[in-house]
Parts: C-alpha cells; structure tokens; sequence
C-alpha cells in the first residue's frame, strides 16, 4: 500500500496530466476572489497552478468545479451512486471524466453516515486501474482488483480532507506555516545568503525584530541559498536572474521576497549561517525558483529615489531626464521618486555609460502628460539597515503601494493644451459658443479617454487662455472687408514685377537682345576675315610669278569661297534682324505700359488705405471698440488670408520646381565622375584618394553622416567641399540645394530647427527659413527629385541631436512608404525623396552633448584626418558640374560580391562586440556589408594592404568603434582580442584607433571612448 503522502501526489499528478483545454476551462471557471486569482495568473505553468489549488483552502472549490466542468460528459448522480458502479462505467473513452468525478464523490457521506473519502479513497488511488488512467494506459478491468469495495484498515485514509498540505519532503514539522519574507540577497564570494527583515502577511509588511531573526537564522539572522554550482538549474538562476548585494556594500542595493513553507528550512553545516534554504532540491522537485524568490516591486514595494537638483524645470520633468541622487541602484529598477512631498512612479531607472550616473524619465508626453503619483499618506514606509564592515549602519527607504491608491498629476503646460486641443476643435467657439467648445474638445481624441475630473480642469484651463488672448483674435468688419479688397484688386510692384506675363515679355526682350547683339558681332568678324583673306591672295599671286596654281592659293580660295557663302547667308538674315528691333522696340513701349500700370495701383492702394482710415474715424473710438473684434470676421479673415498666403506659396515652391527641371546636368557617370571628385577635393586637401572616396560613399549611403575631429581639421569646410562637387550651389542663391544651419544649444525639438504651425494665425512660424524652403521643395519635388540635396548640421552636438533631430531619425529605416513622410508640425506630412542627405559637424569637449547609442547605430561618424591646408584655392573660380541624384549614387553604390575572408572577418567582429555588450543590430551589418560591396570596387590598393581590407577597416572604425564608451577595465580584454582580429585581417586604421583610446584613457582616469 501507498502512504499518504505519496497518494497525494498521485491525486496532485493526475489533475496536472489533463489536457490543456479542460484544465484552463477548470481554472477559468473556479469560483475565486480578486486576489486568488491574481495569484493564479502569476504563475507561469498548469503543474505551480495544480500545486496551488490543491492547497487545503482550496482544494475542496477546485474539486467541485473539475466536476461542474466535466458534468455533461457524466450521467453518474453523485448522491445515488455507489463505489461499483463508478467503477463498472470506466472505459478508455470516460476515464479521465470519471476520475473527476470519483474524487468530488468522495466528498459526499454514504447511508451509514461516513464519507466516501474513507471508505473508498486509498482503494481506488492504490488499485492498478487508476494507475493505467495516470499513465495513460489501456484499461484492462480483469487485471485490475479494484472491486473491493470494504475499506482499508489499520492506516489513515483521510489523505483527501482539507486539514492535508502536500510537503515537498518527508520532514518533521508539527504545523506548515508558508511566510513570504523581505530582504535583500548578498554574494560573498560563491556562496549566496539571504537576510529577511521584514514579513509580508496579509498584505501588509511587518518588522522582524533583530533578536528574533538571529534566534531562528542564528548566529547573525541570515539564511544560506544551497546550490550545485555544477548544475544549470538553481547555480543558473541565481547568476543570471538574481541582482546581489556585496557584504562591503554601504546600502542597500536589491531587495526580494523569498516564499517559503517553513519546512523547506534545513539544518546547515556552517557556524555563520545555520539554517539553508536548499535550491537545488527545490528544483528537483519540480519547484519553479520564480515562483520562490521574486523581485520586491512584483509586491509593490518600490525604493524610493531623489533629484539630485532641488527643483526640476517644466520641460525636464515632461520629457527630460531627471538625474537622481542616489547610487545604490540597478539598471533597469523600478523605483518612485520623492518630490514635493509625493511619490511619483514608479519609474525605470536607467544608468548612463559616460558618468556612470542614474536617471529616470516620466515619459508624460506619451501618456498624455500625466505623472503617476501616491500621497504621503497612501503608501507604507519602511527602511532596510546594511552594516558594512567596521562601518556605522546605513537605512534605504522603501514604500510599499496599493495600485487601487493611485493619482495622477498633470503637467501639460498651456502652450501643449492649447496646440493639442486646437488641431480638432475651432478656437473660436471659446468665445462664441463656450458650451459647445467645451462638448467638442471633451470628444476631442486628446481628451477622450482622461478620467472626468482631468478633463475638467484642462477646459477650464483652455478657456481662461483663450479668454487672455480673445483681443488679440476679433477684428471689425468694415476692415475686413477693406483688407479682403486690398487682397484682391491691389498688387504690388513687387507682384507686378513677378507675374507670368510680365516675366515672358522681360525674357522675350532680353533673349531678342541678345541674339542681335550676337549677329552684328559675327558680321564684323567675318568681314575682317574676308578682307584678310583676300590681301593674302594678292600677295601670294603677285609673288608666285604667273604660278597662280599653288597649293596655298588654291586652299586661300577655298577659304575665300567659304567665307563668301556664310556672309551671304548672314546678309539674309539682316531682314530677320530688322524685324527683332522692331520687336524690341515694341518691349520698351510695353514696358513703359506696365510702369503706367503699375503708377495706377499705386494711387489705388492709396485710395484704399484713405478709405480705411476714413472707416475708422467715422466709427470713432467707442464704436471701433464694440465692432472691432467680431468673432466671426476675425475667423474668417484669418482663414482668406492663410489660404491666400498658402495658395501664393505653393505657386513659389513650383515655380521652383520648373527653373529647377531646366538646368543642365553633367554627363559625368561612374568612374569619370569618381576621378572628377577625388581630383577637386585634392586640390583642397591633401587627403589621400581612399580618404575621399570613404567620404563620398558614407554620404551616399547614409541618411546622415558626421565629421568628427579636432578642432581646426576642416570639418565645416569639408562640407562646403561636398556641396562644392555636386554642383549644389550652382543653381542660384534662391535655388541652391545646400543649407548650412548653425546649431544653438538648449535646442530640444523640431521647432528649434526648423518651426511651429502657429494655430492662431494659421501660419507656420519658421525658425529656419532655409530649411523650411527645402523640406517644402523636395515635397513638390517627390519621386522626380533628380539633384541631390544636403542640410549641414554645423556644431550639431551643442544639443543633443536625437532631441531636435527626432522626426528625422525615422527616415533612416525607410521599411514602408509611410518612411517617407515628416511631420512638421504643418497641416499636413512633408514627402520627403532620398534626394536629402544630412551632413554634420561635431567636437567632443565639456561643451557638447554625447551622441546616443540610437543615433549612433543610425549614422555613419568619420574622424577627418589632420592635414595642411591649402590657401592658394580660389572656390569661386573653380569649374564644378551639377551631378544627378542617379549618376551619385550609381557611382558610389557599387553591390560587388564579397570576399569570403572579408565575410568571416564581418562575423568574428560582430561576435566580439556582441559578447562585450556593444549589440550590433541587424541594421548596422546591413550598412556595413553596403558599404564594403562599394567601397572594395573603387578604393585602390595600399602599400600592404588591399582595397578589400581598407573597405572593412573603414567601416569598422566608422561603425563599430563609436559605441565604446566606459572604463578601461571593462574593455581591457575586449581591446586585446579585437587588436587580433586587426592583425588577423589587416585592420591597420582599427588597431592605430584602439592604442589611441588605450593612450587615452591612461590621461581620463581610465575612461574609454572613440569619440576624443
């Protein structure tokens, strides 16, 4: 016969083997409070679920819902019933149904007034039958003596009633008592020790006093994790899933809580530590460590953490990064933040490579500017004591939480209120229909899904901004009107001066110009050469005596007779040349037509400016000021006006286009135009010719580049260089496709580049004109866009980049068409064309912002090497050809096949980085692989080294060598096997740059970084 706990464990295996479906029907169907099946949900697998339902509170609910469950499938009546025929009905077909029921039958009492459980449990569990169910085996009822249907005797039978626990190991104990204790986990060493201080019951976390711990985790109140170091299971869980404290630790660094049955404590071989916590047996019972030791927010206990600033500005505390005072923190942790005596969070804190420093971000403007916060009287404090060595004890806060307490603090300011809201609703309504502004902005999707009380307090807060700047809004509606017909019957000269008609006669006129100018020039030239000729025929016939045959008068008459023949055919054009000044002489009266015109919109315009004047004076002050904001006419002629000025502008923009589309390329392809580039640049640096086809192939190939370098190395003048060779600044100062744009610190987003729509006057307000202009003609231009055109970031990392240069980072992975869209803040999404490429300029000193690990992973950063420069070049005497977008990049874009050496060293490299924490993304090897298939086709081979391996070291350093950043001793190895690679494949540029930052780091207190 069985004992009873091993029938328990039979009973426990059964339920666990039941297909998947039924058993999530069983648990999704338990009839459970809030909590219970909170905790259901936490765990992870059907057998930690079955373990849990099988406990003594809930077994007997667990039971009953199986049977509700699997009813249909049974026509057996629990109450009429007997043993025999329960187990008469069981066929392979309805085992498993059947089993289900005999266990809930069990919970019902026989005639005689005794349960079923006693009677009958220990017979079914213990007979062969039930064994063939558990196995999944075929049922043989010939085999099975399952029919005694007399109880057993002698042993206890009652392994089904509520009082049973279901112990992991056969141990002593009078009472199982489960406690979830708090604390934090040390490594000395490689032993791992836990040291509770505080008991989670009931919710609610209860101080373990000092003498108590040490009483029963004697001698200094710590538990030993027990673990095979030579197993994966616990030895691997506590390296790769546990974050330790170190005994020399001043605070406290981590905190867990660890869910024990007080039976799984053991007696421990160690004077220190004499009570275990045994690990690895707990796995071999088939214990899950996630579900024992768990990190202390899963419980809502959060440490809290300060500013290390007193005050933390609007912006920063929206979207900035708040750097926090303390030390004692893991990346990744959840923590809360104390400030203004609230708790905001929680948060995950996250350290900076560079300084070593932790910070957390609100991320409220991707939730709608609203800041999770608890009041002071809503949370449980509680501190946890670290003693290091021969040191006083040191106290970390933490707070313990209940979500149901939860606030919310809103910090959109007006001016994000005010652009958010007004995208969907008419500003105006504010002051003409304040119920409806207020229903429309409440349906508003800014608003929709904010609790009621938020959403009150915004609209009042929107109504009171729109009632400080209504006067600004209302204008009178005789002016209007006035405006409206200065709008539209008033040009000016400077509209004269810029119609189609007027630009056709102007360039009519000066084309017929030029073309008389050319043939009285001709005609001149001709007769000279005519006259010439025929003093030379002269000469030659007097002194050849007679020999008029010679071959230099008979070419002289040739000539002669040519010459006759053009002149003759220019006389005929004389006619022609007559009419043309004629036609001239017809321009000068037209134009002297348009200059009278022009006088007679002048004294119109003046006429109009009297009559509005005349308007405001016969209204008088008191009535200009009960007329003179009317809403509707404010609206109105605000939205002629924007509409006119939209209209204007787009004319602007494609007459652009058209002057654009009449230049003249160069025919420069492939190899002419690459030497044609090499052959300038040298003239202006002494840059070798692999140095400047680098340059050339990251820019076609990168939506952004960057020139770093010390200061004085030419990096702004690089890039004029660049702008210089594609002919970018030949097509007029109004046409030109190369921006320079100086960039300022405190530069935060979008609108410091370029500008804002402007909702109450319906403009867009630029803060570059230049760059606005650009991103508004390449949109005109789309797909047609034939030239290419770059914008110079110059002095880029004053701000941090990815900040102001956000809506841009996107269109370096154009995986959709939507990739190709900008949003500027305008009515409507900007098309940009691969035409636009960025270039910018950076130093790395206290000054400067430290380029991001994104930024990073998405550019391509060129160290330009010190040269000489040279001083004799005359830029603007140089003669430059205007390269096409296709041409570029066909001749910078080569797709040769790789070299298998070349591919291995890729994959090596990669490895290394990957192994060290520098991840190399899949869409850094995809650049890297485009830019060696280039650059090994038309780099030239180098005193020891081949095009192939200077395309790979070029990419390498450019790519791969930015992302190190931190200390020396982390990089030490790292350093000595990539120096190997080097050897290996012949990266001399990557093996000078690492002894450089080795060299470097020796004078930064052992701070790496490729960027110095």
């Amino acid at each position: 016969m069985l004992d009873k706990e091993k029938r328990f464990g039979k009973v426990v295996s059964f339920y666990q083997s039941l297909p998947d479906e039924l058993l999530e029907n069983i648990i999704n169907a338990l009839p459970v409070n809030r909590d219970v099946r909170r905790k259901i949900n936490k765990l992870k697998t059907s057998k930690s679920k079955v373990e849990m339902l099988m406990a003594s509170k809930l077994r007997k609910t667990f039971a009953d819902t199986a049977y509700i469950v699997i009813k249909p499938y049974v026509s057996l009546e629990l109450e009429k019933t007997t043993y025999d025929e329960i187990v008469n009905w069981i066929t392979d077909e309805n085992k498993i149904y059947v089993a289900i029921f005999f266990f809930r039958w069990c919970y019902e009492v026989g005639n005689d007034g005794s349960s079923n459980d006693d009677k009958y449990f220990d017979t079914f569990v213990d007979s062969e039958i039930f064994n063939c169910i558990l196995n999944g085996k075929m049922i043989d009822k010939s085999q099975c003596a399952i029919h005694n249907n007399e109880p057993v005797l002698g042993i206890d039978t009652n392994i089904f009633s509520e009082e049973t626990e279901m112990p992991l190991a056969n141990v002593n104990n009078d009472e199982v008592h489960t406690m979830k204790l708090l604390g934090r986990i040390e490594k000395r060493n490689t032993f791992y020790n836990f040291f509770p201080q505080y008991e989670l019951t009931d919710g609610k976390l209860i101080e373990i006093p000092v003498d108590k711990l040490r009483a029963d985790y004697p001698i200094n109140g710590g538990i030993n994790l027990a673990y095979n170091p030579y197993s994966g299971g616990a030895a691997s869980f506590l390296d790769d899933e546990i974050t330790t404290d170190n005994d020399e630790d001043q605070y406290v660094n981590n905190v867990y809580v660890v869910e024990i049955d007080n039976y799984d404590l053991e007696p421990n071989d160690n004077s220190t530590y004499q009570v275990k916590l045994d690990l690895q047996r707990l796995v071999q019972c088939g214990k899950k460590l996630h579900d024992i030791i768990r990190y202390a927010d899963e419980y809502e206990i959060y440490k809290v953490v300060h500013c290390e600033v007193d005050s933390i500005s609007d912006k920063t505390f929206i979207s900035g990064n708040i750097n926090l005072l303390e030390t004692n923190i893991t990346d990744g942790e959840m923590v809360v933040l104390f400030y203004n005596e609230k708790y905001y969070g929680p948060f995950k804190a996250t350290r900076r490579q560079y300084d070593e420093k932790f910070y957390i971000t609100t991320l409220a403007s991707e939730s709608n500017y609203l800041v999770p916060y608890f009041n002071t009287t809503d949370v449980e404090i509680i501190e946890l004591e670290k003693q290091a060595y021969y040191k006083d004890p040191t106290y970390t806060r933490f707070i313990q939480v209940t979500s149901e307490n939860i606030m919310y603090d809103d910090t959109i300011t007006d001016e994000i209120l005010l652009e958010k809201l007004t995208e969907d609703v008419p500003i105006e309504l504010a002051a003409t229909n304040p119920e409806e502004f207020s229903h429309m902005c409440s349906n508003s999707p800014f608003l929709a899904e904010l609790p009621q009380e938020i959403v009150s307090k915004r609209l009042d807060r929107l109504i009171e901004i729109v009632n400080n700047v209504d006067k600004l809004k209302e204008k009178k509606h005789e002016v209007f009107e006035l405006l409206l017909k200065f709008y539209q019957e008033a040009p000016s000269d400077k509209m004269i001066m810029e119609s189609d008609a007027y630009k056709a006669l102007q360039s009519k006129y000066d084309e017929e110009r030029a073309k008389n100018a050319n043939a009285d020039k001709t005609i001149q030239e001709l007769n000279r050469e005519l006259e010439k000729n025929n003093s030379q025929i002269i000469e030659l016939r007097r002194n050849s005596e007679g020999t008029a045959s010679s071959e230099e008068v008979a070419k002289l008459e040739a000539l002669n007779k040519s010459l006759r023949e053009e002149l003759q055919a220019i006389k005929e054009t004389s006619d022609s040349i007559e009419k043309l000044k004629a036609e001239q002489t017809e321009l000068e009266t037209t134009t002297r037509y348009l200059q009278r015109q022009t006088d007679d919109y002048e004294r119109k315009i003046t006429t109009l400016k009297n009559e509005i004047s005349s308007a405001i004076d016969a209204a008088g002050s008191a009535g200009m000021a009960s007329l003179a904001f009317d809403p509707f006419i404010s609206s109105e002629m605000m939205k002629k006006a924007a509409s006119w000025e939209t209209t204007e502008e787009d004319k602007q923009y494609k007459e652009k286009l058209k002057m654009i589309s009449e230049v003249t390329p160069s025919s420069l392809n492939d190899t002419d135009l690459i030497d044609y580039i090499v052959n300038y640049v040298k003239a202006r640096r002494e840059y070798s010719r692999n140095d400047i086809i680098n340059i050339y192939i990251s820019i076609a190939q990168n939506f952004i580049t960057i020139f770093s370098g010390e200061p004085g190395t030419g990096k702004t003048s690089m890039c004029n260089i660049v702008a210089e060779t594609l002919g970018l600044l030949q097509y007029g100062e109004e046409l030109n496709r190369f921006v320079s744009v100086s960039v300022e610190r405190g530069w935060s987003s979008k609108r410091d580049l370029i500008g804002y729509y402007n909702p109450l006057t319906r403009k867009y307000d630029k803060s570059n004109g230049k760059i606005y202009d650009a991103l508004r003609v390449l949109d005109v231009e789309r797909d047609k866009s034939e030239y290419p055109f770059i914008i110079m970031l110059d002095e880029a990392n004053l701000s941090p980049i990815e900040y102001y240069w956000a809506d841009f980072m996107r269109l370096t992975d154009r995986s959709s068409s939507n990739d190709d869209y900008i949003n500027i803040g305008a009515e409507r999404e900007l098309y940009v064309p691969e035409t636009l490429k960025f270039v910018a300029t950076i130093n790395t000193d206290q000054t400067t912002e430290t380029l991001s690990p994104r930024l990073i992973d998405r550019s391509c950063i060129i160290k330009l090497p010190k040269v000489e420069p040279k001083y004799i070049v005359d830029a603007s005497s140089a003669a430059t050809e205007i390269i096409t977008w296709d041409n570029f990049t066909k001749a910078f874009s080569k797709t040769a096949e790789l070299n298998p050496i070349t591919q291995k060293g890729m994959k090596e490299i990669y490895k290394l980085f990957n192994d060290y924490g520098m991840s190399v993304s899949p869409r850094t090897q995809v650049g890297i692989k485009k830019y060696v298939m280039a650059a090994q086709e038309i780099m030239e081979d180098e005193p020891n080294t081949l095009a192939r391996e200077k395309a790979l070291d070029f990419a390498v350093v450019q790519k791969l060598l930015p992302k190190i950043n931190g200390y020396y001793s982390v990089y030490e190895r790292f350093f000595d096997s990539l120096k190997q690679l080097c050897k290996e494949y012949n990266l001399s540029m990557t093996e000078d740059a690492i002894m450089k930052i080795i060299d470097a780091q020796e004078r930064n207190m052992g701070y790496c970084q490729y960027l110095i």
